[in-house]
C-alpha cells in the first residue's frame, strides 16, 4: 500500500513537470517575439 502511495506521487509530480516545462517555454517564445515586434 505504501509502495503504491509512492507510485502516484510520482506520477503526478511527473505530470505536473511535464505539464509546466512547456508552458513556460510557450511563454518564453511569446516574449521573444513580442521583444522581436517591439523592436
Amino acid at each position: 500500500m505504501r509502495n503504491k502511495i509512492y507510485y502516484y506521487r510520482f506520477i503526478i509530480i511527473f505530470f505536473v513537470f511535464a505539464a509546466f516545462v512547456p508552458a513556460q517555454r510557450k511563454v518564453d517564445f511569446s516574449r521573444l517575439d513580442y521583444y522581436q515586434g517591439k523592436v
